[in-house]
């Protein structure tokens, strides 16, 4: 046996021995996103968010400049739609929250075998927490 294969198998033996696995931390080739690629990710994987928080902003100034000049009526409506718009999106926020841990406790992106792995991981090395 060469020197490369006892020493595979000794710490193959090693590894057995102990239960646990040696921690070894992901070869990533790909850096890091950019604020501006994160920003296009979300929007298009979440695009009702950004659109309802332009119509709440959209809302916002105009009862705003509506209140400046004087209009009180077209103030409190454009008030009042401020409010159901926010609501709206905050609505489509929990609803893409729900849909994707659906999605990832369904569609096996998440839970067993892999979270106690994870887990055994992150004891064995600190700076994964």
């Amino acid at each position: 046996m060469s020197q490369n294969q006892e020493n595979e198998t000794n710490t193959n033996s090693n590894m057995m021995s102990t239960g646990l696995q040696q921690y070894q931390p992901p070869k990533s080739s790909s850096k890091l996103e950019t604020f501006d690629q994160k920003l296009w990710r979300k929007f298009s994987e979440e695009p009702l968010v950004p659109i309802g928080c332009g119509v709440t902003l959209y809302f916002l100034v105009s009862g705003i400049r509506s209140f400046y000049n004087g209009n009180a009526k077209r103030s409190q409506s454009m008030m009042r739609a401020r409010v159901l718009s926010q609501g709206l999106t905050i609505g489509a926020f929990v609803g893409y929250g729900v849909y994707n841990a659906y999605q990832q406790k369904y569609n096996g992106k998440g839970g067993g075998e892999k979270d106690v792995n994870d887990r055994d991981a992150r004891i064995l090395d600190p700076d994964r927490r």
